[in-house]
């Protein structure tokens, strides 16, 4: 590897981490279902709250509010995967596939340990949460792959076109 790649390297794997942060920060904060989540998981474990009076008091059913905040997450993962991959991909346009997964593995390795460890769980319950998680962070990291791809090859088609035009000129 070169000095530009490493550089490339480190730059999307900060980029990942800033961009995943300010993502779930959104998603916390400024959605109604992510704000709702939150206070779920406040009343849920800070008192002995049941499901019925918690959804009384947030006005919806929580298990509902938690699955679609839950979503609005794991689309964001895949957001920053599909950008990170772009990004890359407009940088290095030999190897984008490579760089790409070297990129992002260390995002989604991290997304995977909070996702499938962040709480205790009976071991049956625990393999299907870590066999699920790793499965969704594969194909998420498999598309952002692919689009690496597509998106540097459509660039490099691009500048050889031009660079033939302005051969034959």
């Amino acid at each position: 590897m070169t000095y530009r790649r490493i550089a490339v390297v480190l730059f999307g794997i900060v980029l990942a981490f800033l961009l995943g942060g300010v993502l779930d920060y959104l998603v916390a904060t400024h959605t109604r279902d992510g704000r709702l989540a939150m206070r779920v998981v406040l009343l849920g474990s800070g008192t002995t709250m049941t499901d019925a009076q918690i959804a009384h008091a947030i006005g919806d059913d929580p298990v509902r509010v938690i699955r679609r905040a839950s979503q609005m997450g794991d689309a964001a993962e895949l957001s920053v995967g599909l950008i990170v991959g772009i990004l890359v991909a407009c940088v290095e346009k030999r190897v984008p596939g490579r760089m790409t997964a070297f990129t992002l593995a260390p995002y989604f390795f991290w997304n995977f340990w909070n996702e499938a460890f962040a709480r205790a769980l009976p071991p049956a319950e625990s393999a299907f949460k870590v066999a699920k998680v790793s499965g969704i962070n594969a194909v998420y990291l498999a598309l952002a792959i692919l689009v690496s791809v597509a998106v540097a090859r459509l660039f490099s088609s691009r500048a050889r076109l031009a660079d033939i035009q302005q051969k034959r000129a």
